[in-house]
């Protein structure tokens, strides 16, 4: 919202396409051109593999806190209220942190963090059973709660941190596209992206009935304090690989991504959408130039 009302005066400045041709054939011809570029691909396959792992993680915060941490619900009713409150912090604290720096390294390391960060409590409290030290605290202690809460709200600003600078990397693809073809394309190469990624990430709440499932939660016969010791155990180690794996996976298939800041400047500048000292040139806007798509 924000973001929309904050732009909204641009729009009659906007740069306006030339009439596009609507044969079938050079509809297809032409997506084909837009969804071959390498770094949108890897950047989409990113997603789609994150997309499953965000699907597998969908509810099972519940398991997590009523068998393994043991809560009560008002317990831990401030855990969304700070997370919620840190990503809006990182969101605004982003551009900083990407100025004059190249988002494909900064998305990686975030990424890579979040990737050890995200199950390291529950892992630590599997191997505490097996270990002569106690990896984590005890349930019901003050220590556990803050240690869990300053993990969630670490978690969720890693997440969000990561996420805005890929969807940034995903926007310079546009232009990269457009210096290639002179098609400007951001809402084919948006669009595309939500939609599958929606369609695997329901694949992924799947995933997770059936961790749920092969764990014994759905047993019938299985005696319901066993939820809070074979069932849970089994429900975590699965849990915990794949919630390392899948991200991790998800994080190498960035390092794919071909565009860095000095190829990025070099199509923004071919194409004319230089800065200036009252704002962006206005050539940006006006939908003059060649025939290659230079404005």
């Amino acid at each position: 919202l924000y973001s929309a009302l904050g732009t909204h005066h641009h729009i009659p400045d906007l740069y306006k396409p030339p009439q596009r041709s609507l044969k079938l054939k050079e509809f297809l011809t032409e997506i084909k051109q837009t969804l071959s570029n390498k770094s949108w691909i890897v950047l989409f396959l990113a997603g789609t593999v994150y997309a499953v792992a965000t699907g597998i993680d969908t509810g099972v915060g519940t398991y997590y806190n009523e068998y393994l941490w043991k809560w009560e619900p008002q317990a831990i009713a401030i855990f969304s209220v700070c997370a919620a409150l840190t990503v809006i912090a990182v969101s605004f604290s982003a551009p900083l942190i990407a100025r004059g720096r190249d988002k494909k390294q900064i998305a990686i390391k975030v990424f890579l963090c979040a990737v050890f960060l995200g199950p390291l409590p529950v892992f630590l409290r599997l191997i505490d059973p097996y270990v002569a030290i106690t990896t984590f605290p005890a349930n019901g202690s003050d220590l556990l709660w803050w240690v869990l809460l300053i993990h969630a709200c670490t978690a969720a600003g890693l997440a969000m941190l990561g996420f805005i600078f890929v969807a940034s990397m995903g926007m310079e693809i546009v232009e990269d596209q457009q210096a290639k073809t002179g098609r400007r394309e951001e809402g084919l190469l948006g669009t595309v992206n939500s939609m599958i990624h929606k369609l695997v990430g329901a694949g992924g709440v799947v995933i997770a009935g059936v961790i749920i499932t092969v764990s014994g939660f759905d047993d019938p016969t299985l005696d319901p304090s066993e939820k809070y010791t074979t069932a849970i155990n089994t429900f975590s180690w699965i849990h915990v690989g794949v919630g390392f794996f899948l991200p991790l996976c998800s994080t190498l298939l960035i390092t794919q991504y071909s565009l860095n800041r000095e190829s990025h400047m070099e199509n923004v500048s071919e194409l004319g959408y230089t800065n200036t000292a009252s704002g962006l040139d206005a050539s940006r806007f006006s939908g003059s130039g060649d025939s290659s798509g230079g404005t």
